[in-house]
């Protein structure tokens, strides 16, 4: 066994646990005035969309293909004039309005991959199109506007670039961007500080880009974005990688490593910047060791072995807590690593732990009881993962 707490889920309450989390996200279903039609949110606790979980969206396709295409469509329609998406689209319960956040990016996994994804599924040239030109506004907007010190990497201004709320990371950073504009760095002398994390987010979006253009025919442009983002993994290796320590680190404005073992090495597998080498360095030495990311229940948001990790009160805690994101996003890059085997064995010990939580559902994890904090009740993001695992597993079939 890879995982201390593996277990093989039962297959009857797996079934039946499989329906009730259908049932749950259609409640998450939800309308909102600056784009009347049906879309899926964040869940309770979230009240809105947030870009973050664009890979809600893209699997849930699979339920509901209008939803998942009105999801993506819906940050087309309010992305800003200058090509920026927002942050989130949110109607707070005790607000009048609803509220749309462009104060940071708040990206992990680009919407023009799982937009990609979605237009295959369904076979809708007219969104792939529609997706393929809003993107491209958006990759420009990032260059024009994330790249101040000409590295060719995306610089990170705020906490909420990121979504690591509460973590060590970014704890000396504002929250948010200046005058709420994710276009304007705050005044503080370590910024803007260039992230890996950012940077593979949007390396993965022109590799989208580029698979996009050739379905549409055109091949000029396809190898354009591909050549741009073969530039910017190279770049990455240069600036962000640092062989002692076999990590990839932020880099402050004064071209400082900010050297800490957080969650965001996961999201460079996701967007699959590294190579198969140096991926195999990272992955034996930290992501699988219990020393780092593999507590009891992997897998952390920050080493455990990191000097600054603490699980504060287990509350939106992306500074030690096993999120549920992490989790969904291994479908990635596991068995993409040729990790296959361990992906199995923690697909089955995740559905296992929901199982057992009589379908709690909530954001995260307690790495080392295995006990869900209270965030977010039938979070969006943790009723896809348990669909989706459940169905690769081929425990439907069973």
């Amino acid at each position: 066994m890879y995982f201390k707490h593996y277990k093989k889920p039962d297959v009857a309450l797996t079934k039946s646990n499989y329906k009730k989390a259908l049932k749950l996200l259609e409640k998450n279903i939800r309308y909102f005035d600056v784009y009347n039609k049906p879309v899926l949110s964040t869940g309770e606790g979230y009240p809105g969309l947030w870009a973050e979980h664009n890979h809600d969206f893209m699997f849930y396709v699979d339920y509901n293909p209008e939803v998942a295409k009105n999801s993506h469509r819906l940050f087309y329609h309010i992305q800003r004039h200058d090509g920026l998406y927002p942050a989130s689209a949110v109607h707070w319960p005790d607000a009048t309005a609803r509220w749309i956040y462009y104060n940071s990016l708040q990206i992990v996994y680009p919407l023009a991959a799982s937009a990609y994804y979605v237009a295959k599924k369904t076979g809708d040239e007219e969104f792939l199109v529609e997706s393929y030109d809003s993107w491209k506004r958006y990759d420009e907007w990032i260059w024009r506007n994330r790249n101040t010190r000409g590295t060719g990497l995306v610089e990170m201004f705020c906490s909420g670039d990121t979504g690591h709320d509460r973590s060590m990371r970014v704890a000396d950073l504002p929250e948010f961007c200046l005058d709420g504009n994710a276009a304007n760095c705050p005044d503080n002398p370590i910024l803007p500080i260039i992230s890996p994390d950012l940077s593979a987010c949007i390396y993965r979006g022109e590799i989208a880009l580029a698979e996009m253009a050739e379905d549409l025919g055109m091949a000029n442009e396809a190898d354009r974005w591909r050549n741009s983002a073969g530039e910017m993994k190279e770049r990455l290796m240069k600036i962000c990688y640092d062989a002692e320590d076999e990590f990839f680190y932020d880099v402050d404005a004064t071209g400082k490593f900010r050297k800490f073992l957080g969650e965001h090495i996961f999201r460079l597998f996701v967007n699959g910047i590294v190579e198969q080498p140096v991926f195999d360095k990272i992955f034996n030495k930290y992501i699988m060791s219990d020393k780092h990311f593999c507590p009891d229940y992997p897998f952390s948001s920050v080493s455990v072995s990191e000097p600054k990790f603490d699980l504060f009160d287990c509350q939106n805690c992306w500074n030690g807590m096993s999120q549920t994101h992490t989790a969904l996003e291994t479908v990635y890059w596991m068995e993409q690593y040729g990790k296959a085997d361990i992906h199995k064995e923690y697909m089955e010990m995740m559905v296992s732990i929901f199982n057992d939580s009589d379908m709690k559902c909530a954001q995260e994890i307690n790495p080392f009881t295995g006990e869900f904090s209270n965030t977010a009740p039938n979070f969006t993001t943790s009723l896809i993962m348990y669909t989706e695992f459940v169905k690769r597993l081929g425990i439907l079939d069973k």
